[in-house]
């Protein structure tokens, strides 16, 4: 090991080393490792990989077409590749050196579909008046070859040649309905139970036949040439919006839309994305481009009925498939600005991301190869090389809090730069710091570090820019420390809330009424009383409490529940058996010591707010006198308000009675009540039962003789 190298490697030990020890003080980290988690930023020219790592990616060229959205797309044999656009219905044509031009414009809003035929002609289906129409690709003029269903309510969706039979295949809606279109004649061939098809594919064997897919209940037919059908598979979803035809393979686009129920009991195969990602499919009752949310899986069947799910987007819908000589996939996301690339080991790349946010044409079968976009209609071209510049840029991160930025640590090879903007706003803007290179990067093997130079500030921003076609970034992790945050504590309580009176009647002499009522239930009289309280912790700290009580009158705190701390938890059971009565507030101090350094750690306490009674003592009945039918006498407590009042004659029910003045509300009551007027005649025990706020009972009693 030369002396450099020595330096740098204990340079990085010691980078290592101290952003371990500040882990001890509530450091954090943010990491980077998923496909997830590097799919929502923005990129420019980077692959992302489903297995978590980003390098350099394809070069593109972006040229704006003036329309709201490029439909549809078919290359020529002479490389031309043709595209239909809305919501003009114009028809364009774009020819490498010679650059792209409009060849015609049609009568109505969207072409949806296009097909090359014998001898360079081009055919394009529409929406909504359902016709297919034959244009000369030199002048630009047009004519119709049929109309498929009523003016005002057909679709065309897919036209498909077939060149051994000389024969245009249409899928259409809303009756989903098969067209074969010879020598200007069209000839409905076969009626599917569905209210579209979508997309077709004349299959390879040489039969005749044709791949249908629908779009209601998302089945794969097969379509003899002779109208015989059959399924061939079918999905739990809405729609099969492409079908492309490898080795006798059929690699498919199914797409889920969100706002429905699974269509017609949601038989069939479902998109999955693991036990984790449950499926929820979805009803669309036209099948467009547009806005439309969903999710959408590639899938490949094979001849032998196998059925293979390849790639699942699960915040997409997908507009197109297409595969390489290389078996290589590549599938347009119809609600996202983006295709991805399906390698045959099954990783996912994020191949490109465009700022329009549907990818709704695909075009990579000649020469020229490009993607159509909606949401603001463009080319994107494909060209040769790695993406110039070549940057991926993490979503701004939010550390809540004023937060000190420590070291950015990496896995990676080849040419890779860091930069790093600080800020106090959501949104980047001119207060924030320009980017910035990280200081005193270190590099051993393929593990780098360095530090971010910032002040204490809330957001943060990273971006890296690959140098090099070969360069890749595997996992980055980003360590950091909040200020610490004052946790705060909001409720101390004691006890349960207060008992209400019992219920019961009226009683007193002059003949008061009052049904009889049974006394209400007790809770059993217990010394342990509950202290709980609340606290608010947004920086998420371990943290510690210490407990103190005293008697309102008393100016000392006292503590309870041993000398250490309480860690964790938010109530205690105090006994209070040997404590004095009276009236007693209590007293939370909480600490996060336990998640900082003492220098970094805050507290704060609070009282409780209501004084809790702490009464052991019985009330007391005195003064019983019976001068039959009445009843009458005294009850009191030395600290707590009376709550019940009641009597039992012979050891019979409670019944309960109030006071003379009709209300419990001191802690000493006289009493009048009348006792029922049916006694039989000889000697009698009344006894009579009260009890306090604090759940304490007194009883006394009397004998008395009804009659001689």
């Amino acid at each position: 090991m030369t002396p450099r190298t020595l330096a740098a490697c204990c340079a990085l030990v010691a980078l290592l080393c101290g952003a371990t020890a500040a882990l001890a003080g509530g450091t954090k980290s943010l990491r980077y490792t998923s496909y997830r988690e590097f799919d929502d930023a923005e990129t420019k020219g980077v692959l992302i990989s489903s297995l978590g790592e980003l390098s350099a990616g394809f070069a593109s060229r972006k040229i704006d077409m003036k329309v709201p959205f490029v439909r549809s797309s078919v290359t020529a044999t002479d490389g031309t590749i043709y595209l239909g656009t809305g919501d003009q219905g114009e028809i364009w044509a774009y020819a490498g050196k010679a650059g792209l031009r409009k060849i015609a414009k049609i009568d109505t809003p969207v072409i949806s579909t296009l097909a090359i035929g014998p001898d360079g002609q081009l055919y394009c289906g529409t929406v909504a008046d359902g016709r297919v129409l034959a244009v000369d690709p030199k002048s630009g003029t047009w004519k119709q070859v049929a109309q498929l269903g009523k003016k005002g309510e057909g679709h065309v969706w897919a036209l498909a040649w077939d060149p051994g039979r000389k024969v245009l295949w249409a899928g259409t809606g809303p009756k989903g309905e098969l067209y074969a279109i010879e020598n200007g004649v069209a000839k409905q061939v076969w009626s599917s139970t569905e209210k579209h098809l979508l997309s077709l594919q004349v299959a390879h064997d040489g039969s005749g036949a044709l791949y249908v897919g629908s779009g209601e209940r998302a089945n794969l037919y097969r379509v003899e040439k002779d109208g015989r059908s059959r399924v061939l598979h079918a999905f739990a979803a809405d729609e099969i919006h492409a079908i492309f035809e490898k080795n006798g393979s059929l690699f498919i686009a199914v797409n889920e839309f969100s706002g429905g129920a699974a269509p017609f009991g949601g038989g069939g195969t479902r998109i999955t994305f693991g036990p984790s990602t449950p499926s929820v499919p979805a009803k669309a009752p036209l099948p467009r481009m547009g806005t439309r949310a969903g999710k959408g899986a590639i899938y490949r069947w094979d001849p032998d009925g196998r059925i293979d799910q390849l790639y699942a987007a699960p915040d997409t819908w997908l507009a197109g498939v297409h595969v390489e000589a290389n078996g290589e996939i590549m599938a347009a996301a119809g609600g996202k600005g983006s295709v991805y690339l399906i390698k045959t080991d099954r990783t996912v790349f994020t191949a490109y991301e465009f700022p329009q946010r549907q990818v709704l044409a695909m075009e990579l079968r000649g020469p020229v190869k490009l993607f159509g976009t909606g949401d603001g209609g463009s080319l994107h071209l494909l060209e040769a090389g790695p993406a110039r510049p070549s940057v991926f840029t993490a979503k701004v991160f939010d550390a809540t809090f004023p937060t000190r930025f420590g070291a950015l640590r990496w896995s990676g090879a080849g040419k890779i730069t860091f930069e790093i903007r600080t800020g106090n706003t959501a949104k980047p803007d001119k207060t924030w710091s320009g980017w910035g290179k990280l200081e005193g990067v270190v590099a051993m093997g393929e593990i780098g570090t360095g530090r971010i130079r910032a002040g204490d500030v809330r957001y943060l921003q990273w971006r890296v820019s690959f140098g090099s076609e070969r360069a890749v970034l595997r996992h980055l992790t980003l360590y950091y420390l909040q200020q610490n945050q004052r946790p705060r504590l909001t409720e101390v309580t004691i006890g349960d809330a207060a008992p209400g009176a019992a219920p019961g009647g009226f009683g007193g002499f002059g003949g008061f009424g009052g049904a009889p009522a049974a006394a209400a239930a007790r809770p059993p009289k217990s010394t342990l009383v509950k202290i709980r309280w609340k606290v608010e912790n947004s920086d998420g700290d371990t943290l510690n409490y210490k407990l103190f009580v005293r008697e309102e009158k008393d100016p000392v705190w006292k503590p309870l529940g041993g000398p250490e701390p309480m860690i964790g938890k938010v109530e205690f059971d105090w006994q209070t058996e040997a404590i004095p009565d009276g009236h007693y507030l209590a007293k939370v101090i909480v600490s996060d010591e336990p998640s900082n350094p003492k220098d970094r750690a805050i507290t704060s306490e609070l009282v409780s707010a209501v004084p809790y009674l702490l009464d052991h003592r019985k009330p007391e009945v005195t003064g019983l006198e019976v001068r039959y039918p009445f009843l009458a006498g005294r009850a009191r407590d030395s600290y707590s308000v009376l709550t019940e009042l009641a009597y039992s004659i012979d050891g019979g029910d409670w019944v309960p009675f109030f006071p003379s003045d009709g209300i419990f509300d001191s802690t000493a009551k006289t009493f009048a009540v009348r006792l029922p007027d049916n006694l039989a005649p000889g000697q009698h025990t009344v006894a009579v039962r009260t009890a306090d706020e604090a759940h304490n009972v007194g009883v006394a009693q009397i004998t008395f003789r009804v009659g001689k």
